[in-house]
């Protein structure tokens, strides 16, 4: 063999000998390392593709949610042909509002038809931005989605533990300041006693046993007896009324409980802090404008049948609900949006290493319940305004509005779960489900249960078309079976929530959305360099 043949080698010849040697695959780390790819796709920005860069090109994109949407807008402009299949009769998959005469179908059930008063909505799926989440932001400010104050942490919401203060809802405020005093003061005890020399060094004693005083809130002799940043029992007034403060709960009670476990560290996590947001009117406001962006792309009632490979392309087999008028579409790439529960079951062309992991890709189950409430009793007799109370009990969490502050009537959402007590859930009739919200409601509002009518639910992994909620990656599964399914095979490639590092979350989708899109204009610049 003459080995200066290989010295004139374009990059496009080498990545094409790498591909029929090793396939696509070992083509695309090449095209990696060979920088026609971004280094983290993962983690791309909004790529910025040349207008026209598609142009003769064309992508069927299985899945018209929030990561389907978003390739479809992306490569559009670039001037691919870009074919939607979506199974429902809507866009947006888990972006998903439900107001007054909608449905909610799930296996095995009857329909439930929301009867919400008009003007009135429910999200179902995903419920709020958090403001880090930059990618999903940049849609809503370029589509002009107005966008509100989501209240996700308040300390006037309580958790509640039958097994801790005698089953007695506990505001947050005092939850979380009777804890910081508690810990404060064992600190100040240890570093009286001299058990944290070593560990201090030479760090300035008096200086942060003052630190540990304003951090607990302590009195002059450095212990706590409670604070007014728990709450009152009586409230302030005017006049020759002091209040009085509550009395500090137990430390060990608080060990005891549960509430650190659950709710203690839930706002300090990177995705749930201050602020959140949402779209004015429902969350299916972003779906919407994409929507309305991709006039005459979206074929909607189109079930997947099929996923077959082309030498150079792909050719997908839809059809009806019913499994009538079978169709067929070829397109030179494939973006499958499909949720992995569904995709499995799909008859396709995925080579082996794929369909294993497509199979064995962990997800999670949830549920969520709304009613309708008039009066807003909530804000009415507590001063609630948004947030969410906590409780050990199935429904596990309840959701105030965050808008439509003293109007008549707002939506309380009496139950949102996962995991374990979510697949409990969601076997259980609608009417079994509503009946353990109003029971859980009352444990924190008793005599205000009669206040809640019209419930409606969702069971993700009841409903069509996801059969569960979200990805739920572990440290084994994301080291081994992860990375093949961000891998393409051949000409397909995977996408959605799934296949982030922001799994459940929107934002996952879009960027997700964004490393494929950016994945596929790269391939076909390679093919014509």
């Amino acid at each position: 063999m003459d080995p200066t043949r290989f010295e004139t080698l374009t990059r496009r010849q080498f990545v094409n000998l790498v591909g029929k040697a090793g396939g696509f695959g070992a083509a695309y780390l090449v095209m990696q390392g060979l920088g026609l790819l971004p280094d983290d796709l993962a983690h791309a920005s909004p790529p910025e593709l040349e207008p026209g860069s598609g142009s003769g090109s064309s992508v069927a994109i299985l899945g018209a949610g929030l990561a389907g949407l978003t390739a479809a807008y992306l490569l559009g402009k670039a001037g691919y042909d870009c074919y939607l299949l979506e199974s429902r009769e809507r866009a947006g998959g888990r972006c998903w509002t439900l107001r007054r005469g909608d449905s909610v179908e799930e296996r095995g059930r009857a329909e439930q038809v929301c009867e919400f008063d008009h003007g009135l909505y429910f999200n179902p799926g995903a419920a709020r931005i958090p403001a880090n989440h930059s990618a999903v932001l940049g849609y809503c400010r370029e589509f002009g989605v107005d966008l509100e104050v989501f209240v996700n942490a308040n300390r006037s919401a309580m958790f509640q533990d039958d097994e801790a203060f005698g089953g007695k809802p506990i505001e947050s405020r005092q939850l979380h300041s009777d804890t910081a005093g508690h810990i404060a003061e064992l600190l100040v005890k240890a570093t009286d006693s001299g058990a944290l020399d070593e560990a201090l060094g030479g760090l300035d004693r008096r200086r942060l046993l003052y630190f540990f005083k304003h951090f607990g809130d302590l009195d002059g002799n450095f212990r706590y007896r409670g604070s007014p940043r728990a709450g009152f029992e009586e409230f302030p007034g005017a006049g020759l009324t002091p209040g009085r403060g509550r009395a500090p709960l137990a430390f060990e009670a608080l060990v005891d409980s549960r509430f650190w476990y659950w709710h203690m560290g839930f706002e300090k996590r990177f995705e749930q802090q201050a602020t959140m947001l949402q779209p004015v009117g429902g969350m299916d406001r972003i779906a919407r404008a994409f929507e309305s962006r991709l006039a005459g792309r979206i074929t909607y009632g189109a079930h997947v049948r099929e996923i077959r490979k082309r030498s150079a392309g792909v050719r997908i087999v839809y059809g009806d609900k019913i499994g009538a008028e079978e169709q067929e579409l070829e397109a030179d790439f494939c973006i499958c949006t499909i949720p992995l529960p569904v995709l499995k079951a799909i008859d396709s062309d995925f080579d082996a290493e794929h369909r294993t992991a497509i199979a064995a890709a962990p997800y999670i189950n949830a549920c969520k319940l709304a009613w309708q409430s008039q009066p807003r009793f909530w804000e009415d007799r507590l001063g609630i305004y948004g947030g969410i109370s906590w409780t050990q009990r199935e429904i596990t969490q309840i959701w105030y509005p965050s808008s439509g502050f003293h109007g008549k009537s707002g939506i309380l959402i009496g139950a949102y779960n996962y995991g374990n007590l979510a697949s409990e859930f969601g076997n259980r009739s609608t009417a079994e489900r509503a009946a353990l919200s109003r029971d859980g409601v009352s444990l924190f509002h008793p005599g205000m249960e009669s206040m809640l009518s019209k419930p409606i639910s969702v069971a993700w992994q009841n409903i069509p078309y996801n059969e569960s909620a979200f990805a739920n990656w572990d440290p084994r599964t994301r080291e081994q079976i992860y990375p093949i399914l961000n891998r393409p095979d051949g000409r397909i490639y995977l996408a959605g929530e799934h296949l982030s590092y922001w799994t459940s979350w929107q934002e996952g989708a879009v960027r997700s959305a964004h490393a494929v899109s950016a994945a596929i204009d790269a391939h076909v610049r390679s093919l014509r360099a």
